[in-house]
């Protein structure tokens, strides 16, 4: 008698794994994640087919940097509210990179630690056509772009001697940066006004770098959400249907072959 395996069998046998395996081992790998100083985290939307919402997300939470054991964590949830971070880092009481999406501002403990690749863009995405070099949104791009070249040549340094650098060089340089966009007189509902606004309103998150253990950005966690953005773009939707879970993968270009 031949017996026949079906997708559903083959579905059930992957949750099953997941759940008595690979479910106690994430868990293990969470615990040791929260004891760690420094985390990044960022969230992504899928498009999801029977499902209560419109769409789902995932977040990831992985270790800093200068991590000594390396973790990087996915979580899947029907929304990106409080609860989900509130939930995965509870009580955690270390810095958190962060995009100050405002549900990571639902941390009491953490520090947050702002994002200068976000400020950068929202200054780049201000510039118009043929923008002068005295323009306002230039010369913001221009002052973060310097931060970034500042890094970059203390790539080598010892902690110490890297936190050294930036105290005499950011800290006085960020002063003027903020106290310059402060004086700028644009109208806060432009491209412009929404980037002075986005640097002045999470000023405080900005200036968390000056820990010599911080990065100046939260791409870490952009890189690690990758593979899900380059998924949105080719996969036509995410399929969630009961207990189970198919992903159905069609590609743009066979959409185009047929």
């Amino acid at each position: 008698m031949r017996l026949l395996i079906t997708q559903q069998h083959i579905t059930n046998w992957h949750i099953k794994v997941s759940q008595c395996y690979l479910e106690p081992f994430y868990q293990v790998l969470k615990e040791k994640l929260v004891e760690q100083d420094i985390l990044h985290a960022n969230e992504t939307s899928y498009r999801v087919l029977e499902s209560d919402t419109k769409k789902t997300y995932y977040c990831t939470f992985l270790s800093g940097k200068h991590s000594e054991h390396p973790i990087t964590l996915y979580h899947h949830d029907a929304s990106r509210g409080s609860h989900v971070v509130k939930d995965f880092l509870s009580s955690y009481k270390g810095d958190v990179h962060c995009d100050m999406w405002s549900t990571y501002q639902a941390l009491e403990k953490a520090e947050l630690a702002g994002c200068w690749a976000h400020v950068r863009h929202k200054f780049w995405e201000a510039m118009p056509k043929d923008c002068p070099a005295d323009a306002v949104s230039r010369q913001g791009a221009g002052a973060c772009d310097r931060f970034f070249r500042y890094e970059r040549s203390w790539k080598s340094l010892l902690p110490n001697d890297r936190l050294k650098k930036r105290e005499k060089l950011f800290q006085p340089e960020m002063d003027n940066f903020f106290d310059w966009l402060r004086a700028q007189p644009v109208l806060f509902g432009s491209k412009l006004g929404t980037a002075i606004k986005y640097a002045l309103k999470y000023e405080a998150t900005f200036r968390t770098v000056l820990d010599d253990q911080l990065v100046l950005d939260n791409n870490r966690a952009e890189r690690a959400m990758k593979a899900f953005v380059t998924g949105q773009k080719n996969w036509l939707f995410r399929w969630s249907k009961g207990s189970n879970h198919y992903y159905e993968s069609h590609r743009n270009s066979e959409k185009k072959t047929t």
